[in-house]
């Protein structure tokens, strides 16, 4: 599912040791999923 690919996405940032950046995806990613609950 989608927990998947942030967990993906989020591994891969911080193997790079850019932790800062990962987050700010992950929190973009959480607030995309937040518009889509208010839309249903």
């Amino acid at each position: 599912g989608q927990d998947f690919i942030l967990k993906l996405i989020y591994n891969k940032f911080i193997s790079k040791n850019n932790v800062n950046f990962g987050v700010k995806i992950l929190v973009l990613f959480k607030n995309i999923d937040i518009d889509e609950t208010k839309k249903n």
